[in-house]
């Protein structure tokens, strides 16, 4: 599932792109397939590019939303909008 995904990404089992990341946080809001299918039948498509700055916790990858990207027309904003590359772990879910 979605949500066993996301653990074993925080576990450190797996590997996520910050695009697979917010991808998965999104479907783990729908619990069944009809609901999610209802919601990707009406979801918007939009375009989003990351942003990147470099901060004392090293290179920090920003979605729109954050604090220090303005947001977009029609983008959810996720939960997490900062993601920190972490040595071996790859980029990883941080507050801003």
């Amino acid at each position: 599932t979605p949500t066993d995904a996301l653990e074993r990404c925080r576990r450190g089992d797996i590997m996520l792109p910050p695009p697979t990341w917010t991808t998965l946080r999104q479907l783990e809001r729908h619990f069944t397939l009809r609901e999610l299918l209802a919601w990707a039948r009406v979801k918007r498509v939009v375009r989003v590019q990351p942003d990147f700055v470099n901060s004392d916790k090293g290179s920090v990858l920003t979605l729109p939303g954050d604090p220090s990207y303005p947001t977009i027309d029609g983008w959810d904003v996720p939960e997490e909008t900062r993601f920190v590359l972490q040595e071996g772990r790859g980029w990883l879910p941080t507050r801003s």
